[in-house]
């Protein structure tokens, strides 16, 4: 089964789906894996296991695209893939 891929529209859905009340413990084991910096610009691609309490959920990729700003490093975008099949151990 090939990996599927998420798009929320907008920031508000993100936190909004991340910051709800939900029941169990969400536990995204992620290892920062490359990450690449060209002047202001900022590639991060990050696999990452998912857990719901202690029980195995799925795996996938975080690819975090970011840009420096005069405040900081800012997050331009998040996209990921889930898949059950064909994890990493």
């Amino acid at each position: 089964m090939a990996p599927q891929l998420w798009e929320l529209k907008n920031a508000d859905d993100f936190v909004k789906m991340v910051g709800s009340p939900h029941k169990g413990v969400y536990d995204e084991r992620v290892t920062f894996g490359d990450i690449k910096i060209d002047g202001p610009l900022a590639s991060v691609w990050a696999p990452y296991k998912f857990y719901l309490d202690d029980k195995y959920s799925h795996c996938g990729v975080d690819v975090f695209q970011l840009m420096k700003t005069k405040e900081g490093w800012k997050i331009i975008y998040i996209v990921d893939t889930r898949r059950k099949d064909n994890c990493p151990e």
